[in-house]
């Protein structure tokens, strides 16, 4: 099941994090242009949670979680930590069934979620040295037909 993060989850997030490996890197935000890492970071979970849309996939435990990080009214950012691929298909899926806006994910080029974006309606905006930039491709209803809007 996946559902939105409340504070009660802090320590469930902390955990999760300081447990699954982040192999790449990319689970962290940015703030006044320094890159925040979760990892052993109670406060930047705590802040992170009450502040922005946190969703865990939950099954015992937490198994995957999707940060959509705003700040400052910039173009909003993912940032997502999984167990597994598995977990992680399952939380890119849920994010185009119920967020149909305009989405950034940056990304190591070599991480094979790359892959998973891309089969989910995202595409390369631009290249960062070793990351991509992907934006998600939001779909604009006329009538009964869906068009796809690359803005």
């Amino acid at each position: 099941m996946i559902e939105r993060l409340k504070s009660k989850h802090a320590i469930a997030m902390l955990e999760f994090v300081n447990m699954t490996r982040d192999i790449y890197e990319d689970f962290f935000i940015t703030k006044d242009k320094q890159r925040l890492f979760f990892k052993n970071n109670l406060k930047l979970v705590q802040y992170t949670i009450t502040s922005q849309e946190v969703y865990g996939l939950i099954d015992k435990d937490l198994e995957a979680i999707l940060v959509i990080y705003r700040e400052k009214g910039f173009r909003p950012y993912l940032k997502l930590l999984a167990k597994d691929a598995n977990s992680a298909r399952g939380m890119i899926k849920f994010l185009n069934w119920n967020h149909n806006c305009e989405l950034f994910v940056k990304i190591k080029k070599n991480n094979p979620l790359v892959d998973e974006f891309k089969k989910n309606r995202f595409y390369i905006e631009g290249l960062r040295g070793q990351e991509l930039l992907l934006k998600k491709v939001r779909e604009i209803k006329n009538g009964s037909n869906y068009t796809i809007q690359k803005s």
